[in-house]
């Protein structure tokens, strides 16, 4: 069904989270450059793949799912800072936490940016099945990516590009948020075995490059401090 527009009212939408939830000989599923990133047709997907026990393989690719995440405080704004996750993401967390057949998941060129990948994995890491998340191109920053290296190493999973996490005493503190989930996940794919065999592909967000100067910079900030 790639690259046919999600249209219709309401009703339409009900049919589709109908149609993916009770299919049970369907086994993948693409729907990538459908324009489902809105937040009814969206849900309409969610809903129907976290109910559904046949399929195991979904390509969203290119539906803009991370475009309508909130936008950030003012600079200088005071209290904590929240993840700035669309609806459209949080629908798809709460069904891929609750789908136990999915094992492939791709989610590439969807605008989500740093908390919403950040999301995304670690509700894969919860994941009992699924074992493949694709990631790429979605704006993720070095420095997210740098912390999300270091919650799929804890978690035992992998990831692209192959880099090594960082070392651990130049592992910046996560944000609250991130930390509790990432403790949680990591929890739950000891639990259940599902880490070592989850890979998130995570290719052309920051550079490599990126990463590495982050390293870079973080050592030569951990050497002046002890200087």
């Amino acid at each position: 069904l790639a690259f046919n527009i999600a249209q219709g009212n309401g009703h339409a939408v009900e049919a589709l989270q109908r149609a993916i939830g009770s299919a049970t000989r369907l086994r993948t599923l693409s729907l990538a450059r459908c324009c489902v990133g809105g937040w009814r047709r969206a849900r309409a997907v969610a809903r129907g793949l976290a109910a559904s026990t046949s399929i195991t393989a979904i390509d969203l690719s290119h539906n803009g799912l991370g475009a309508a995440a909130p936008p950030p405080p003012p600079a200088g704004q005071q209290g904590s800072p929240r993840p700035f996750i669309s609806m459209a993401v949080e629908a798809l967390c709460r069904a891929v936490r609750a789908n136990g057949a999915l094992r492939v998941l791709r989610l590439a060129h969807n605008a989500l940016g740093d908390d919403a990948s950040a999301a995304v994995v670690l509700s894969a890491l919860s994941s009992s099945s699924l074992a493949s998340l694709d990631l790429r191109s979605n704006g993720v920053t070095p420095a997210r990516l740098r912390d999300l290296f270091s919650a799929l190493y804890a978690a035992g999973a992998q990831w692209l590009p192959a880099v090594p996490p960082p070392a651990a005493h130049l592992r910046r503190p996560l944000e609250a948020w991130l930390a509790t989930a990432a403790a949680a996940a990591a929890a739950a794919a000891t639990a259940t075995g599902s880490g070592a065999r989850l890979v998130v592909d995570l290719r052309f967000n920051a550079t490599l490059e990126g990463v590495v100067s982050e390293e870079a910079d973080a050592a030569a900030a951990a050497a002046g401090a002890s200087a």
